[in-house]
């Protein structure tokens, strides 16, 4: 109705600028019940990014080689999948194992469990798109 327009679009607003950043300037369809949690993360972009920073400094904080982030989140999205992961970031298998494990020296089983996988994701995502320009 009338009265749900104005959340309706800032929605629809949400789900394309965090698509946006996290898929880049594909042809997809964003669906804000599917991105929500981060539109919900972004009604107090402070506190996400307060969140955020200190998940990943506590867990990623000695890692310095540029592909780390990239390696970490393609690992993550994949499930593990390291033929897709290497297929993703342009990298031979061989390499995405040799980055896992500096990866897993540094987070330790953080990276293979389901809790842990998932705040580091979210965390990871949340940085993407609150660095991205709206």
């Amino acid at each position: 109705g009338p009265d749900s327009t104005p959340s309706s679009y800032a929605e629809a607003h949400d789900a394309l600028r965090i698509g946006r950043s996290l898929f880049g300037n594909s042809r997809r369809v964003h669906d804000f019940t599917a991105l929500g949690q981060y539109g919900i993360a972004l009604r107090e972009p402070m506190a996400a990014r307060r969140w955020a920073d200190s998940v990943l400094a506590a867990r990623t904080g000695r890692l310095t080689k540029q592909w780390s982030f990239p390696t970490l989140e393609s690992y993550l999205v994949r499930r593990g999948n390291l033929k897709l992961v290497a297929r993703e970031l342009g990298v031979h298998v061989n390499t995405v194992k040799y980055r896992l494990a500096i990866l897993r020296k540094s987070l330790g089983p953080t990276i293979d469990d389901g809790d842990g996988a998932l705040e580091l994701l979210f965390a990871l995502r949340l940085k993407k798109i609150l660095t991205a320009e709206p």
